[in-house]
């Protein structure tokens, strides 16, 4: 099965006997070959793997922190009655000192299980099987680029989208950690894998399977649940080539027939896979539910509270200090920027917007109801884009569940770019074949996204900017120095082997709090005890600045930090950028979340003769008075 987008040019190269033609898109034809796409997964793999103890036991990630020491305190209920009691269940978050619960259970228990098995059940290792879990699933979501690519577009579509995915930095970084990020964005791109190939067949095993996976998505993220969604594909696809009478069993009479029964098996499949899809997310997201019996489907208030609290943030009616970020962000510019700057890089990102307006453009031009699997790719891509890039956290790995479907869309660019230049190499023999676009421009694409991928990769082969931060700290300040850190961000120095915490006295500056002549007061009084000011990444002091209506005075201490005229000199600087033959990329223009858990920017200041505790405080009570 292919849609209508698929035209000869992308099955010609059979046809193809010129042989400077077949040299010069070989680089390009050679992966379709059967088999190939196993190496690019294998690719794939090193490159989740490369690095995946990384971090040591420090913890970095918020939230792999808090997914690790829920692994490491929940306990097996030693039956299934003692399983689905969300009430006394020793598994259910809620039941130990996690008074919030929002991410999906099942990674979870599955790195709980294997952790269990391995021996990495503690905390300092217990993290481990979280992370071999997340590099695993995402290497079959590169495969599944490849299934849909060549089931929808062509197979040379799915191999180079594959190649793309593979080294899509976004994937790589959800990858190190355990979180339930890649897991839930394997598990919904397997869902449309698997009901694209459903569809149209008369078993139901496969329905079976994509209900299966759409239900260990939502267990795994709660807003997958929108998953379900696509197990209707099939359904809609029938009825749109056949009518309602294609999947409706009738007797065949009523139509001036014989009076056998004629049946589709599209309906009950159907039927069957929103079935699966039910019983997969009770099972696998047993506390979802209050319980305590199989049957009970009534929804556990814990449960929905924490939903609706995290739907407050989203919608901005809770203030929240990691919101402070998403202040002045424009809608859907700011995420789109974020995917094809950094997320995907421009060459991958731009093709895979491309292909997406490409698809739209025979959606909306299509003369009759288009193909349901190009609107159902279309509308995945769209729901995520628009439905984060216009709420108020417009994180990019929020995005992670379209990222698959949009490399299937950037090799069908790719695709139609060679299918181009094909065409036009027949009309024009004698011209140099590299001269044309449509093979200069996807060589560009995938070589710069090669590139891009493997030197993000290196971040990992390297030490944490925090934990060479604290190693500098520990030889070069002083014991008994007072160190001031900031709230909601990481305090350094981190307990490293063999080193004292406690020689150093440390303490936060709540930054976060409104502007005010009390924090300005209690500001003061601590940068006079303090002999150290350590920012251990660029969160607060990048987003503070965005609202200098409320912070004004905060504003203008990151100013005179920075600038000397606090009285405290700048004495070390960290950073570890994506990096490739000596040529590293300065990302610290991207969001937040793409530089802050894995190589942050990390400043460490030292209190010089010129500080005055009266000259700070006019300088920075005369921007307080402006701001009010």
């Amino acid at each position: 099965m292919r849609t209508e987008l698929t035209d000869a040019g992308s099955g010609t190269s059979a046809r193809v006997t010129d042989r400077t033609r077949r040299r010069t898109v070989r680089w390009l034809t050679l992966p379709t070959r059967a088999g190939c796409h196993l190496p690019i997964a294998a690719v794939a793999l090193a490159l989740r793997f490369a690095g995946i103890g990384w971090g040591g036991n420090h913890y970095t990630h918020p939230d792999e922190l808090f997914m690790t020491m829920v692994a490491v305190e929940i306990r097996s209920p030693g039956s299934l009655g003692g399983y689905l009691d969300t009430a006394t269940s020793p598994l259910n978050p809620y039941n130990g000192r996690f008074t919030s619960y929002v991410y999906g259970t099942f990674p979870l228990f599955a790195a709980k299980l294997l952790g269990a098995i391995t021996g990495n059940d503690v905390f300092g290792n217990g993290h481990l099987p979280g992370r071999w879990l997340s590099a695993i699933a995402d290497t079959g979501s590169v495969l599944l680029v490849y299934v849909i690519g060549r089931r929808l577009f062509g197979r040379l579509a799915g191999t180079l989208g594959a190649v793309l995915l593979a080294f899509t930095m976004l994937h790589i970084q959800a990858s190190h950690f355990f979180t339930t990020d890649a897991m839930s964005a394997f598990l919904a791109t397997a869902t449309f894998a698997l009901i694209l190939h459903a569809g149209g067949r008369r078993g139901f095993a496969l329905y079976a399977a994509a209900g299966l996976a759409a239900g260990l998505a939502a267990a795994s993220k709660p807003n997958l649940l929108l998953a379900f969604g696509l197990l209707a594909l099939p359904l809609l696809e029938a009825i749109r080539i056949g009518g309602w009478r294609s999947v409706m069993p009738v007797p065949a009479n009523l139509f001036g027939r014989d009076d056998r029964w004629r049946s589709s098996p599209v309906l009950p499949a159907t039927l069957l896979a929103g079935f699966v899809a039910i019983w997969a997310f009770r099972l696998a997201q047993p506390y979802a539910f209050a319980g305590p019996t199989l049957f009970s489907f009534r929804l556990n208030p814990q449960w929905t509270t924490d939903l609706a609290f995290w739907q407050r943030a989203q919608a901005g009616t809770v203030d929240l200090p990691p919101s402070i970020q998403w202040a002045e962000r424009a809608p859907v510019v700011f995420i789109l920027d974020n995917l094809v700057r950094w997320g995907m890089g421009p060459g991958m990102g731009i093709a895979a917007l491309a292909g997406l307006a490409l698809v739209l453009w025979r959606i909306v031009t299509a003369q009759s109801w288009p193909s349901w699997w190009l609107v159902g790719i279309a509308g995945w891509v769209l729901f995520h884009i628009l439905f984060f890039g216009t709420g108020l956290g417009k994180a990019q790995r929020y995005l992670l569940p379209a990222y698959p479907l949009l490399a299937v869309l950037a090799g069908l660019t790719l695709d139609r770019l060679i299918a181009w230049a094909r065409r036009w190499g027949r009309r024009a023999p004698r011209l140099p074949r590299w001269l044309h676009p449509g093979y200069l421009l996807p060589t560009i694409v995938v070589i710069s996204t090669i590139l891009y991928g493997v030197a993000f990769t290196t971040i990992f082969t390297r030490e944490h900017t925090r934990v060479v931060a604290s190693e500098w700290i520990f030889s070069n300040v002083p014991p008994g120095s007072t160190i001031a850190t900031e709230y909601w961000d990481f305090g350094l120095p981190l307990a490293l082997p063999g080193e004292d915490v406690g020689q150093y006295q440390t303490f936060p500056l709540d930054l976060y709090k409104t502007d005010s002549a009390e924090k300005l007061s209690t500001l003061i009084g601590q940068l006079n005890q303090t002999d150290y000011i350590v920012l251990s990444s660029n969160r607060l002091f990048e987003s503070i600045p965005r609202m200098p209506w409320r912070y004004p005075m905060t504003t203008a201490y990151y100013e005179a930090l920075f600038t000397g005229k606090l009285g405290f000199e700048r004495v070390a600087h960290f950073t570890s950028f994506p990096e490739l033959f000596g040529v590293a990329l300065d990302d610290r223009g991207a969001e937040e979340s793409l530089t802050v858990y894995d190589h942050p920017e990390v400043l460490i200041f030292r209190k010089s003769a010129a500080w005055s505790d009266d000259a700070a405080w006019y300088l920075l009570n005369d921007a307080l008075g402006r701001g009010g």
